[in-house]
């Protein structure tokens, strides 16, 4: 199984392949005697066949890409804790009283600590966001490359159809029924932060 260009997704193959390429010619001519209009949509098994594969793929998809993004989901819960908890941190030591200056310049000095500490963790969180963009677009570019496999699969199929048919009609008119897509999974963590980020862009346009 091919692989994408921008991440280890399963996208689909560029071609049918030698057997399963001939196999559909084959199904093509011997269903073109029960199907003897080549412009009608009827899913026929070899058409069932190719949308259940290609589903197949798309399943797969989904399950990398979940796969993919749970590690950046339990990170990020872990550095919102940690910031949570060093937040609390920096606003308690800027209220306690200073009786001294030693004291102040100690306080002082904790909290720009305490600070870098947090920026460090937002730069991971920032890292972590930009990894699950990535790993979404890889996933969308994956399941639409299943979905044209199949539009693939079913024009050799079909191709070979119409040119068995007695009611012979150019190749190229093949009518390719509908692609039953699956849903992409969906990371409610990355979902929110695609939304944020949409509106942000509006907001400055």
């Amino acid at each position: 199984m091919a692989r994408s260009k921008f991440s280890d997704a399963p996208i689909a193959p560029r071609r049918p392949g030698y057997w399963l390429g001939g196999k559909l010619r084959r199904q093509g001519r011997q269903d073109a005697k029960k199907y003897m209009d080549a412009q009608d949509y009827t899913r026929t098994h070899a058409l069932i066949q190719a949308q259940s594969k290609c589903q197949s793929g798309q399943h797969e998809v989904n399950q990398w890409f979940i796969k993919a993004t749970e590690p950046l989901i339990s990170g990020n819960a872990r550095l919102e804790m940690e910031s949570s908890l060093l937040s609390q941190k920096i606003a308690e030591l800027k209220a306690k009283p200073v009786t001294s200056e030693r004291l102040r310049r100690s306080n002082e000095s904790e909290v720009e600590s305490l600070v870098a500490q947090l920026t460090n963790l937002k730069a991971q969180r920032n890292v972590n966001n930009s990894t699950g963009k990535s790993l979404t677009l890889a996933a969308e570019e994956a399941l639409n490359s299943w979905e044209s496999h199949y539009q693939l699969l079913a024009g050799v199929y079909l191709r070979a159809k119409i040119r068995r048919s007695k009611n012979s009609a150019p190749s190229s008119q093949a009518n390719v029924p509908l692609f039953e897509s699956i849903p992409m999974a969906r990371v409610e963590v990355f979902d929110e932060l695609a939304q944020s980020n949409e509106n942000s862009g509006r907001s400055k346009s």
